[in-house]
């Protein structure tokens, strides 16, 4: 069983070093494009897995480190599903969102997105604070400017604080580990690393790369600030 198809990587970048970053491991999902109303079926361990995060490992050879991993999931969005749907489009939901809302269910179709959103507002924990915590984005237009808000994902960095360490940990695991399998993703690795954090060194990797099996994309902006922040 896969992680997720991407992972989406939002840093804030002032005066040369982040202050915000956020992540999402995101599965993606086609509709069934055999009906005419956009419908989609889930795996029910992936979905137990990106709602709940359970201590998880990847295999031997496996971009993620066979080792035990526990990813603390504070906003609910640290996993979520991307839903691609005719005749081009894509939604977004917080995996957790999306469990709680189907229940036993396994499967659901696009006249679900109007209960989602709502299922979707809720308060953000205080440390979100001035972005927010969107969970659900019913359309592409919809997902790229809250996420290029820095509306999206769990929250890595706030200015000195590293709010969830396990899982900024694990992303520069999977960054280092993509640089050294793959030549072509160099760019966008020191682009990733090339930025240091306000007050703190990013967690460091020892690992041994094995060039076997396993992929998974990395979708990473940043987004220069030129006006004042409060530290």
């Amino acid at each position: 069983m896969e992680l997720g198809d991407i992972i989406f990587v939002l840093s804030l970048i002032y005066r040369g070093k982040k202050y915000f970053e956020k992540m999402t491991i995101n599965q993606v999902k086609k509709d069934h494009r055999r009906v005419k109303r956009p419908s989609w079926t889930l795996d029910e361990k992936q979905l137990y897995l990106l709602s709940r995060f359970p201590s998880f490992a990847g295999r031997h050879g496996s971009i993620i480190r066979p080792i035990p991993q526990s990813l603390p999931n504070h906003s609910g969005c640290l996993g979520s599903y991307g839903l691609l749907y005719s005749p081009g489009d894509f939604g977004f939901v917080g995996a957790r969102d999306l469990n709680n809302f189907l229940g036993k269910r396994k499967a659901f179709t696009i006249q679900d997105f109007s209960p989602l959103s709502l299922w979707s507002r809720t308060a953000a924990p205080r440390s979100y604070y001035p972005f927010g915590n969107e969970r659900f984005a019913a359309d592409v237009f919809d997902f790229s400017d809250k996420f290029l808000r820095c509306q999206i994902g769990e929250l890595l960095v706030r200015q000195s604080l590293t709010t969830n360490p396990q899982a900024l940990g694990f992303l520069v695991d999977i960054m280092t580990d993509l640089k050294a399998r793959f030549k072509e993703t160099s760019d966008l690795v020191d682009d990733f690393l090339g930025y240091p954090y306000l007050n703190h060194d990013p967690p460091t990797t020892n690992r041994e790369t094995s060039p076997e099996s396993g992929s998974l994309g990395v979708v990473h902006t940043s987004v220069a600030v030129d006006s004042d922040l409060q530290p």
